[in-house]
């Protein structure tokens, strides 16, 4: 086979050649030479517009491809029109050309290039580097070393800090869009052929005079120019903005002296000149402030501060200043006292001088017992800003009164001071004293008004039940009439304790709300209520007791009575406990001894109180020694039951006190022991007694079971301590005292809403109606609810478990209602039919 290579086998294999780009490039001969070594060359068939069809090396093709761009064109062709002339697609031109833009050793440097097509459109293209480098010189030396005969317009000599597209860049200079316009190539490859053309700018023949200009905020190259003329432009444009700005005495934006296409070259300008002090002001953003002015400025805040102890923001604007501004003034007239000027939010203040006229006010109120008006002892600037005016009253003032040193910071603090939707008033401790006084009598009033109708119905919520604050206004405004006058003067809407939103209802609503803890309050009123209510359902009782004492003929005679009647008591409480010992099923034995000894420590000491004030009494013991005893009363959370021994009992009693003999300290304050002292204040056989008696309620927690013995100690020695003998319970007096009992816990039943009370009442009443006997104490009586009345017989299932959720449940408003109804039962049976949930 011939070795060489036919025109017709090498087109067959171009053949092949795609102008796809998935595509591998022309395709690749190998040809062996005369030394056997291996050579590799593309080829390409190409029909250049001077030659027919032909192959073509790469060699011979990158020669034919820099011809194109010289002869052709003025040194750049785009790819498309290079494909044109050459015969090649665009892939097969790219590939050559990018061939020589890496190959410049071997052919004339080629680089690529965004070749302008049509108004705004640019193309990939290759441009010849050299050529490129010939024309950007040429018109580089045009126009920035031509000097113009007639200097240009101020508005023309500030473009050189601004760009333009289609014209030179003003006199002396070109700007980047210009070149890119003429040489038609885009900016960013006019920029880069700058850049590599002033690296060597003399070995192409630039002028020495030019140089780059790039833009100041940006840093990007905008234009090119000549040095001299640059400086002499900007040297006269200075002194044209200097001739312009002279004679400005007020601040002035520069748009309004100079058009707005030059403003930004001018801001520069002037910036650079009020920096190095070519011109007398300052520049922010485009306003332009002479000095003149900013001292005038100063001046005139300086003085008002001086004079008046603060400035606000509204007279500063009023002087043309910002608070930014104010701010800076202030500060640095006030550079060597710092304490002299404290910034607010919307003011300045020297609080040594606003304060003063306070601090003589609020001493003068606390020597009168009177109050003060912060607010119009301030200027009127500090009434529109509301945070200012909190910020004097709770900081400021608080700090200028601690700095004094004396008693007064102590006395404004005991005192209430406020400020809140321009109002700002101070309150004496007197005056609080004096309102708090009144207080007592207002909820007793009050109290007595709302008791009648809580005694007949149940409580709604415990809000409900607070004084009104009209009715405190109301008080308390007869005992400060100044204060009344100042509220007259002042309208609102329906008064409330805790507002929703901030009000201004005037100083007397506001000093009554913040004069009392809202809390205590509340207890205080829930209290009165409650003892007045207490004296509605137990007039019963007390009537019964006043006509038991008035009958008595004597001390003697009621002692006896109310002896009889609460041994009575004690042994029926004694007889219940058994009555539970023996139905009790689930509970320990430790449970029922807590039962006994609670019954001991609480029924049983008050008996024992009674024997030892009778024997008191009867021995006529000084008063001396009487009031050296002390007997320690620890309530059972009921109301308490604490009666003379001469009283009648109260057969309703839920839970009796427990009550502990005590003395007090002696002449050397040294501690006494009580049952030695009391040994020593009677004979020795009635002082034995008594101390073996009261040793029951000195033994620890551990020693029980003490209930039988305590009561056969009494049986034993009631005649010789009191002349009378203990009471023992027959069947008689047994109905008597439980009818009593009966009527009292249905009474409470009827009239009381309060939770423990109507739940402990229902259990003893149900109790009583089941088993004919009675029991007290708290701990007994929930003992008796769960271990006794939940499992016995006779007891329908619907009321015990009433009374189980009204133990368990906190919501026990209907609850309460519902237990309610049992009072009017007469038995167990007529109780057990009772539909009580409807």
């Amino acid at each position: 086979m011939s070795p060489e290579l036919t025109w017709e086998i090498l087109s067959r294999l171009a053949s092949h050649t795609s102008d796809s780009n998935d595509q591998p490039p022309p395709f690749l001969c190998q040809r062996d030479g005369a030394n056997s070594s291996t050579s590799t060359e593309l080829f390409f068939e190409a029909s250049p517009i001077h030659d027919g069809p032909a192959i073509y090396s790469l060699s011979q093709l990158q020669k034919e491809f820099i011809n194109v761009l010289r002869i052709y064109s003025d040194g750049k062709m785009s790819i498309v029109d290079i494909g044109k002339f050459l015969g090649l697609s665009d892939q097969q031109v790219k590939c050559v050309g990018d061939s020589l833009c890496n190959a410049n050793s071997r052919a004339e440097p080629i680089v690529n290039v965004e070749v302008r097509i049509g108004f705004g459109h640019h193309e990939n293209g290759y441009a010849v580097r050299n050529y490129l480098f010939e024309r950007i010189v040429q018109i580089i030396n045009f126009h920035c070393c031509s000097l113009d005969s007639q200097y240009p317009t101020l508005e023309a000599m500030a473009e050189v800090h601004k760009t333009h597209i289609s014209s030179p860049y003003a006199s002396g200079g070109i700007s980047m869009q210009y070149l890119s316009s003429v040489i038609e190539i885009s900016v960013s490859d006019v920029t880069k052929l700058l850049h590599e053309l002033f690296v060597n700018k003399d070995s192409w023949g630039l002028d020495s005079s030019a140089v780059l200009v790039t833009d100041q905020s940006t840093g990007q190259l905008v234009a090119v120019a000549n040095k001299q003329i640059l400086n002499v432009q900007e040297e006269l444009l200075k002194k044209q903005i200097i001739s312009a700005l002279c004679g400005v005495t007020t601040p002035v934006k520069l748009e309004l002296l100079f058009s707005e296409s030059s403003c930004p070259g001018i801001l520069s300008l002037v910036g650079n000149l009020c920096e190095t002090s070519k011109i007398d002001g300052t520049l922010h953003h485009s306003t332009y402030t002479p000095t003149i002015y900013a001292t005038t400025q100063k001046k005139n805040v300086e003085s008002f501060f001086r004079a008046n102890g603060f400035i606000s923001e509204k007279k500063c604007i009023g002087l043309g200043l910002t608070k930014i501004r104010m701010e800076q003034l202030v500060k640095e007239s006030f550079v060597s006292m710092p304490n002299s000027a404290l910034l607010l939010k919307s003011s300045i203040i020297n609080p040594n001088q606003l304060c003063l006229p306070l601090e003589d006010a609020i001493q003068l109120s606390i020597l009168n017992k009177s109050f003060v008006d912060l607010k119009a002892l301030l200027p009127e600037e500090f009434g529109s800003c509301e945070d200012d005016l909190i910020t004097i009253v709770k900081d400021v003032l608080v700090d200028q009164l601690k700095s004094r040193g004396d008693h007064l910071h102590d006395e404004y603090c005991k005192g209430i001071a406020f400020a809140q939707r321009e109002m700002a008033f101070f309150f004496c401790a007197s005056m609080l004293d004096q309102a708090r006084k009144l207080l007592p009598t207002l909820i007793e009033d009050y109290a007595m008004k709302t008791a009648k109708d809580v005694a007949y119905k149940q409580f709604n919520s415990a809000d409900n039940y607070i004084i009104p604050l009209i009715e405190v206004v109301n008080g308390v405004s007869r005992i400060f009439p100044d204060l009344s006058d100042i509220q007259r003067e002042m309208t609102f809407c329906e008064l409330s304790w805790t507002p929703e939103n901030p009000t201004n209802d005037g100083p007397l609503i506001e000093f009554c709300r913040r004069a009392f803890d809202l809390s205590s309050l509340q207890a205080m009123c829930l209290s009165a209520i409650r003892a007045e209510t207490l004296s509605i359902h137990h007039k019963v009782n007390a009537n019964s007791m006043i006509e038991g004492a008035a009958k008595a003929k004597n001390t003697g005679d009621a002692f006896e009575t109310s002896f009889r009647d609460m041994c009575y008591l004690l042994q029926i409480f004694a007889k219940g406990l058994q009555t539970v010992d023996s139905r009790i099923k689930t509970a320990s034995k430790t449970e029922i001894a807590k039962t006994e000894n609670e019954l001991l420590m609480s029924c049983g000491s008050c008996l024992a109180r009674r024997i030892t004030e009778y024997c008191l009494f009867k021995h006529a013991i000084s008063e001396t020694a009487k009031n050296t005893l002390i007997f320690d009363c620890k309530n059972a959370g009921l109301p308490p039951q604490e009666h003379g021994f001469c009283d009648a009992i109260d057969f309703g009693t839920l839970a009796f006190p427990c009550i502990s003999l005590n003395c007090k300290e002696d002449e050397n304050g040294k501690n006494r022991k009580p049952l030695a002292y009391l040994k020593t204040l009677f004979p020795p056989s009635v002082g034995s007694s008594l101390v073996k008696m009261w040793t029951y309620f000195s033994l620890d927690d551990s020693d029980q079971h003490n209930l039988n013995a305590f009561i056969n100690q009494l049986s034993e020695s009631c005649l010789s301590l009191v002349g009378i003998p203990f009471a023992t319970l027959d069947k008689k007096n047994e109905k008597r005292v439980l009818a009593s009992r009966k009527q009292c816990i249905t009474n409470i039943l009827h009239y009381s809403w309060e939770k423990e009370e109507v739940l402990l009442s229902a259990i003893v009443f149900v109790f009583l109606l089941s088993k004919n006997t009675s029991v007290v104490g708290r701990l007994t009586i929930h003992l008796v609810l769960d271990a006794v009345l939940r499992t016995d017989k006779k007891v329908h299932p619907h009321i015990s478990d009433a009374l189980m959720k009204l133990k368990e449940d906190n919501s026990e408003e209907n609850l309460i209602t519902v237990v309610k109804k049992i009072w009017g039962a007469k038995s167990i049976k007529a109780l057990s039919s009772m539909d009580i949930n409807t």
